[in-house]
């Protein structure tokens, strides 16, 4: 072997991007979203169906697809299968991209040889799971969005004009003994603040931080719980989030129930794969009673989380052998409540940020006006 041959080849170029660590910190990193988990596997169970060889299936698709991160994946995730690797041990090669329910799944099926029906049972879980997320930003979305427009062009045109009138019409008398209320002048110091240079780059960067730490403190699993648990306290939203939190785990037990894993096993399964943190920490405190021996409705009535009606629906059918089938039926009719709740909900955020809107035009007029009518009734004493 020549000195040429044995040269040690050079070192790998600088990433493009920061460390994973820093993305992960700054809240662009983590598993792949339900959309496109959903498309993911979607698009391979067609694959897999018109049996196109996986590493060809995997390369399409990592061809194909618009995320950056999945396309990254997949790459990584076809060089290992065609390189002999089995489809779960390349996904779990991939720590916090795939969620460890996919990969289980996806396992049994290849297990089994019926991969192409596991992975349609992992679409409709994944499509449950953006119509959870639909469902609670459809309520806060358009009256939220409504609201700040309104306020953002009440503020700024009122903010930004009637200081300058108020400025040229009722200063220039000061010393005739009008008096300005506190909310007066609390608005005239707000409209010269923000014509501040300096203001613009303040409130920038005011919203830079506040965006990192809306995102560590949403990543903080005990943020998450506290918040979480004060919203189940409220009185129609609490109820309209146990009600989607508990279609969503009676899908995901009833489909895991159904590829044959133990009752234990899809309870602890289907609290790893629930981002609502009331539920999980339910869903998880079953698993271990069912674990330790308890039964099934002794480890539900534990659980305040759980309503007195699935505990004994539950436990009923358990005992008739028809478990999954049954929570797949209670996963229906839970969907239906939540729907007719997220209605109601819908319409109380509405109205809320409509009241609070017009609480702040009454505050400006309030501060704008009230010196208005003092300065012209001192001219007419005067």
């Amino acid at each position: 072997m020549s000195t040429h041959d044995a040269e040690p080849p050079p070192p790998p170029p600088p990433p493009l991007l920061p460390a994973p660590g820093l993305l992960a910190a700054l809240g662009f990193s983590g598993p792949l979203s339900a959309a496109d988990l959903a498309l993911f596997v979607e698009l391979l169970a067609g694959l897999v169906r018109a049996h196109v060889p996986l590493p060809d299936a995997l390369k399409a698709l990592g061809r194909d697809t618009e995320s950056r991160r999945l396309c990254r994946a997949l790459e990584a995730v076809q060089a290992r299968v065609a390189s002999g690797a089995t489809l779960g041990e390349a996904l779990r090669a991939q720590p916090g991209v795939f969620p460890e329910l996919m990969i289980a799944m996806v396992e049994q099926g290849v297990a089994s040889n019926q991969l192409h029906a596991v992975l349609m049972e992992l679409v409709r879980a994944y499509r449950a799971q953006i119509r959870f997320r639909e469902a609670l930003w459809s309520l806060l979305i358009s009256p939220v969005a409504t609201a700040v427009v309104l306020f953002v062009l009440i503020v700024g045109l009122s903010l930004w004009n009637l200081p300058m009138l108020f400025e040229h019409v009722v200063r220039p008398y000061d010393g005739w003994g009008i008096e300005t209320p506190w909310a007066t002048n609390f608005l005239f110091m707000l409209g010269h603040w923000i014509r501040e240079p300096g203001c613009w780059a303040l409130a920038t960067a005011a919203l830079a931080v506040g965006w990192f730490a809306y995102r560590r403190l949403g990543a903080s699993r005990r943020v998450r719980h506290s918040l979480q648990r004060m919203a189940l306290l409220t009185p129609v939203l609490g109820e309209f989030l146990r009600t989607i939190s508990l279609a969503h785990a009676c899908r995901l037990l009833s489909l895991l129930l159904q590829r044959g894993l133990a009752i234990d096993g899809a309870f602890h399964m289907a609290a790893a794969a629930t981002s609502f943190v009331p539920a999980q920490a339910a869903l998880a405190e079953v698993a271990h009673r069912l674990s330790q021996g308890a039964a099934l409705e002794e480890a539900l009535r534990a659980q305040p989380f759980f309503p007195g009606t699935f505990v004994q629906m539950a436990a009923t059918a358990q005992r008739q052998g028809e478990l999954p089938q049954a929570l797949s039926r209670m996963a229906d009719l839970y969907e239906e409540r939540g729907d007719l709740q997220g209605a109601k909900v819908r319409f109380l955020v509405f109205v809320g940020a409509q009241v609070a809107v017009s609480l702040f035009v009454l505050f400006l007029f309030t501060g704008y006006f009230t010196p208005l009518f003092g300065f012209q009734r001192t001219l007419r004493r005067r």
